[in-house]
């Protein structure tokens, strides 16, 4: 078992940079298929609990099998249906339907039109070489393994957890240590212990290299940015970004952050979609944008800094930086930069990004932002 004291810091400062590559290699194609050990011929009666249970109707998918056969590829705005009770999936029983043969594999997403998943029959759809159905043993090493790379370390606990749910079984924790014990001696996990932690913590085998460099306080060499590091310009994390959400930030960071967009207005602290900054090797504050998108405009309804940090020249030029590239991946030509105070903080922001977008000119308004 490997134990691990002060890495924490080289994996904070690598994260967003093995995020980029990670997301320019996996955004080039958008077909995929849920890797499952559901049964592909499941009955409604039998699918999973998934809170549809009652609402997926003989109907819903007669019509959903029937639109797929005759457009070959179809999306949920694209269906006519009957209302359903409220439902995280959907709001008419095609779209529980669409989704329950998705979920059971018998659908595939065949692309995207903007933000809506566009679906076909996965037999028409998937090259021979996929549609075959996997052995069992195969399907649990699969998820076993998954469960930890997409997360790095994860906990013996929450690792049964999300295994049950991957393969909808109910393992107790004996015959779940066996099963991590098994793929211990396979050499695909192993267990890691750090410093200060109540219980150790699975990691991929494969990764014992990097955490040993890590411990060393150097950075693996396969973790180089492609382009600025976060020492050199900022990056806006994702409400779901796996580096800060589900309570992750707290005990890295010592960043309190919680994703608001739920919450009614009135009961939010910061924003609709409040995202987490970082610098270097730190969460140094928090920003609310919005995209007005007539204007092509990128608006940054708050800001606010964590106490104790300094806007040096550093943090201003790597402020500058991250919202002009987030600009660039919005596609706005404009940033908006009223709400940042105090004003001579605006005043230099607007000055680094001056150069590569159009700034709007201060407004006499009241400013949301504060320090926490």
């Amino acid at each position: 078992m490997r134990h691990v004291r002060r890495a924490t810091c080289n994996v904070r400062r690598a994260t967003c940079d093995v995020q980029r590559r990670y997301l320019a290699a996996t955004t080039r194609g958008c077909n995929s298929t849920p890797c499952s050990s559901r049964d592909r011929s499941l009955r409604p009666d039998q699918r999973p609990d998934d809170g549809s249970r009652e609402i997926v109707t003989p109907p819903g998918l007669r019509a959903v099998r029937s639109a797929l056969r005759r457009h070959g590829a179809v999306g949920n705005l694209a269906l006519a249906g009957e209302a359903v009770p409220d439902s995280y999936r959907g709001r008419k029983d095609t779209s529980l339907a669409l989704y329950y043969l998705w979920l059971t594999g018998q659908t595939m997403i065949h692309h995207r039109d903007r933000f809506e998943r566009v679906y076909a029959l996965f037999a028409g759809t998937a090259p021979a070489e996929a549609r075959t159905a996997a052995p069992r043993a195969a399907v649990e090493a699969f998820f076993a393994r998954k469960i930890v790379a997409f997360r790095g370390a994860v906990r013996e606990s929450e690792w049964r957890s999300r295994f049950n749910d991957a393969l909808q079984i109910e393992l107790d924790r004996p015959q779940a240590r066996r099963k991590i014990e098994r793929w211990v001696r396979r050499g695909m996990l192993t267990w890691l212990e750090v410093e200060g932690a109540k219980e150790g913590l699975l990691v991929l085998a494969e990764d014992e290299p990097r955490l040993a460099e890590l411990e060393g306080g150097r950075a693996p060499e396969a973790w180089r940015p492609l382009e600025t590091s976060t020492d050199d310009e900022a990056v806006f994390l994702a409400p779901l970004d796996i580096v800060s959400a589900r309570g992750r930030a707290g005990p890295l960071f010592d960043f309190d952050y919680v994703w608001e967009v739920y919450k009614p207005a009135h009961a939010r602290r910061w924003g609709y979609y409040t995202l987490p900054i970082l610098i270097g090797d730190r969460l140094v504050g928090r920003l609310d944008p919005w995209l007005a998108r007539e204007a092509s405009t990128l608006e940054i309804r708050g800001f606010w800094l964590e106490a104790g940090t300094i806007a040096d020249d550093r943090l201003v030029a790597a402020l500058g930086g991250g919202l002009v590239r987030f600009a660039e991946f919005l596609g706005a030509h404009t940033v908006d930069l009223t709400a940042i105070s105090p004003a001579r903080l605006r005043s230099r922001l607007r000055d680094a990004v001056a150069g590569h977008v159009r700034v709007v000119p201060v407004r006499r308004t009241a400013s949301r932002s504060r320090r926490s």
